[in-house]
């Protein structure tokens, strides 16, 4: 889900049950520790924030 455009996995992890977002949250910490720094590793630290919002 996370190769698509951020606007558009906002938009599912907005729909998704809030009980979900904590899994979603750890896929997302693994892509953070996986990936470079750069654009992308920022992207999934912007998306791992708007999980954070979401759950709070």
């Amino acid at each position: 889900m996370y190769h698509i455009n951020p606007a558009c996995t906002k938009s599912i992890l907005k729909s998704m049950p809030r009980k979900e977002i904590p899994a979603e949250m750890e896929k997302l910490k693994q892509k953070i520790s996986e990936t470079p720094p750069g654009i992308e590793r920022s992207k999934f630290i912007r998306l791992y924030r708007f999980c954070e919002r979401l759950i709070s």
